[in-house]
């Protein structure tokens, strides 16, 4: 028989066969045998000595899913969970997939046949045509996050590529000079080496509103700060130091 599967439904009480499948494949003579076969023993019955008792072909053959022929869809990661005992009766028989394998006795994906050496890289694959297509970057991928140390880059050949960083420089001696790493935007802000708060008197006029500092190496030296006695310095940036200082007449 082509294509087609016979069951046998004597034990309903039939004494016809019901064809299951195709049967614009069976021919005059086919047909015949099949009807023949009905009754081949003498009491009526199946012929008991076919070995498969009637049954289609994929019954006697048994083995792992079937997949179909190549005619057929496919659905590829079918096989993928599946219990197995060799890498052949993994084979979704898709190209995109990859060779599946079989691992303790159950079905492993494949690694990609388009896989790619940098995460920032990418390819498509096409199932139709069995392809790989081309390489692709994706920047996004390797932002740091950081605004300040410029915007990175994906090369097909290296991967993530670090930016030129920001310069935020005035020239200017007297302003301390940042960038903001969320927006990028650079910041200068009056010198305050030892940062306490008052910016250096060489930058500031002492007559400018606000605190100064006349040593912005100590940060216990400001115009805000109190005249220590006993350490002969000008702590409070008056110009005048301990004995010389009305507070610590």
């Amino acid at each position: 028989m082509r294509g087609s599967w016979v069951v046998w439904a004597l034990a309903l009480g039939c004494s016809d066969p019901i064809v299951v499948g195709p049967v614009a494949d069976l021919g005059a003579d086919e047909a015949g045998e099949v009807s023949a076969d009905a009754g081949g023993g003498e009491d009526g019955g199946p012929d008991a000595g076919s070995g498969d008792a009637g049954r289609p072909d994929a019954a006697v053959d048994g083995g792992g899913m079937d997949l179909g022929d190549a005619a057929t869809p496919r659905v590829c990661g079918l096989t993928i969970g599946l219990s197995c005992t060799s890498n052949g009766e993994c084979d979704d028989r898709c190209f995109c997939t990859g060779p599946e394998r079989c691992r303790g006795g159950f079905c492993i994906a494949g690694p990609s046949p388009c896989r790619v050496e940098f995460a920032c890289t990418s390819r498509t694959c096409d199932e139709a045509t069995a392809e790989c297509g081309p390489l692709t970057t994706d920047d996004a991928a390797c932002d740091d996050g950081n605004s300040c140390n410029g915007p990175e880059t994906c090369d097909l050949a290296l991967g993530c590529v670090d930016g030129t960083p920001l310069s935020c420089s005035d020239g200017d001696a007297c302003t301390s000079d940042a960038c903001d790493p969320d927006t990028g935007e650079c910041l200068h802000v009056p010198r305050d080496r030892d940062a306490d708060g008052c910016p250096d008197v060489r930058c500031v006029p002492a007559s400018a509103p606000g605190c100064f500092d006349c040593d912005d190496s100590d940060p216990d030296v400001n115009s805000d700060a109190t005249e220590d006695c006993s350490n002969f310095a000008d702590d409070d940036c008056d110009g005048l130091a301990d004995v010389f200082d009305p507070d610590c007449a």
